[in-house]
């Protein structure tokens, strides 16, 4: 990158946006590759690469907007990896924006809620849901049992139905993040997000803890 920018000129805008959502399911069920997978690219590629571009940044007086998601405002069951990744990215940036609050550069969130992308493919996490749950071990099995797999599955396969398909709303969000003159710390874009995991994260525990948690397994 440093030879394709002429000196002195420095990078006026860095948008960190890859991620990945390998699998959804109960966080027993999850592997160490699981996380380790999750983690490399959506936390550890966005250190990375921002920590890779500071000099240019500096130099550019340049912008960091980091793609964090609704999941930050509120864990959702069964996306415990990606949860953390997310809560991740907010702590990071929220660090660079104090770290670097007297200098010329700044760090910006944009917080999507559910949007029709292909880091969800239904049928295809679906089919990792029962290939997982009959990986397990047999005690596991049982303890959650085909109905809860089934539900699981069905609530996955009915993704489209939820997601919003208008993704302007997120690149609208990353264009004011990075050439507004006042942009703003934190962009909480779609409906869910503004009208739903915000409040929630704002309600008392006992309450969203009640409405979002999983629901009673096959063992009684």
């Amino acid at each position: 990158m440093t030879n394709t920018i002429p000196e002195g000129q420095g990078l006026g805008g860095l948008v960190n946006n890859a991620g990945i959502f390998p699998i959804s399911a109960p966080l027993e069920w999850l592997t160490k590759d699981d996380y380790n997978l999750t983690f490399a690219v959506n936390l550890h590629g966005v250190i990375s690469v921002t920590t890779a571009c500071l000099p240019l940044l500096r130099e550019g007086a340049g912008r960091v907007v980091n793609v964090s998601s609704d999941t930050a405002l509120y864990a959702w069951p069964g996306g415990c990896a990606y949860n953390i990744t997310k809560w991740g990215v907010e702590a990071f940036t929220d660090t660079f924006r104090r770290e670097f609050y007297n200098t010329d550069m700044s760090a910006h969130l944009i917080q999507p809620g559910s949007f029709q992308t292909s880091i969800v493919l239904p049928e295809m996490m679906a089919k990792k849901i029962r290939d997982r749950y009959v990986s397990l071990p047999k005690k596991i099995r049982k303890y959650y049992g085909s109905k809860f797999v089934n539900q699981w599955r069905e609530n996955i396969l009915h993704l489209p139905n939820i997601q919003d398909t208008d993704l302007s709303k997120v690149t609208d969000a990353m264009v004011h993040a990075l050439f507004a003159m006042y942009p703003y710390a934190r962009y909480r874009v779609g409906y869910d997000c503004r009208f739903m995991y915000w409040p929630l994260s704002l309600a008392p525990l006992w309450f969203s803890d009640w409405l979002c948690s999983l629901p009673r397994t096959d063992l009684r």
